[in-house]
Parts: C-alpha cells; sequence; structure tokens
C-alpha cells in the first residue's frame, strides 16, 4: 500500500517456501521496498495451474536476517551480483545507456574480488495470516 493508502502490485520471483512463509529478495530502497517499510500488511496471488486454482495469501512482510540476505546473495550469478549494485530500481533513469555504463563501473570496480552485499538489498519474509 503506497503512503496515500492506495493498494499496489507487482510481480516478485518467490525464492522459497520456508518454514513460517514465503521469501523474496529485492532492493530495499525500491518502491516495493519502501511501501513495505511503510506499511507491512501484504498480500501475494498466484496461479496453480495444476489445481486450475487462484492461490491468495495476505499475512506481514518481515526482513529476512542479514546472514540469510548474504547468503542467498553469494549464491547468485555475478552479473546478478552486479546488477544489485548497479540498478537504482524504481527510479528513473536517462536510459539504457545509464545503466550500462553502471553495470561496467561496477564490474571493474569488484573486478575479480568477491562482491559485498549491498546495504540497500536483502529479503523479505510473508508470513502468512493463519
Amino acid at each position: 500500500v503506497s503512503p496515500s493508502g492506495q493498494p499496489t502490485g507487482r510481480i516478485v520471483l518467490l525464492k522459497g517456501i520456508e518454514e513460517g512463509g514465503f521469501v523474496f529478495y529485492t532492493n530495499y530502497n525500491s518502491r516495493k521496498g519502501g511501501e513495505i517499510t511503510h506499511n507491512q500488511l501484504v498480500s501475494l496471488t498466484f496461479f496453480w495451474a495444476d489445481l486450475e486454482r487462484q492461490v491468495r495469501i495476505e499475512g506481514k512482510a518481515l526482513k529476512v536476517s542479514e546472514e540469510t540476505s548474504t547468503n542467498y546473495f553469494i549464491s547468485r550469478p555475478r552479473d546478478s551480483q552486479i546488477g544489485a549494485w548497479a540498478s537504482p530500481q524504481s527510479q528513473q533513469v536517462a536510459g539504457k545507456e545509464t545503466l550500462v555504463e553502471l553495470f561496467e563501473k561496477y564490474k571493474t570496480e569488484f573486478a575479480e574480488n568477491p562482491i559485498a552485499k549491498p546495504p540497500h538489498w536483502g529479503g523479505f519474509l510473508i508470513e502468512p495470516n493463519l
């Protein structure tokens, strides 16, 4: 929900169903990250084709631990790690060239060194209402 109370929706990549809830990762500075920080009450909707059913889950979004976020981050492909640093998610950019320049900047900066998880990036666990 936006700060003005407008419900909003977007597609996220569900990375796991764990004890306690559903996990996805994002840039905490993105629009969705800001909206979740403002109001932790969220809903998930997905189509379960085999059952020909819609599944709705309502609950509370909680940040996963820094350790969990870091462990997932280091399992990602190197280009995805660089992308987490380079992408100003939900911000207007001048064009594709800007994103390519940012990607190349971080690619050079990190060279062959391990890439640390950005402080603005991590996971949320959606704890469903029972």
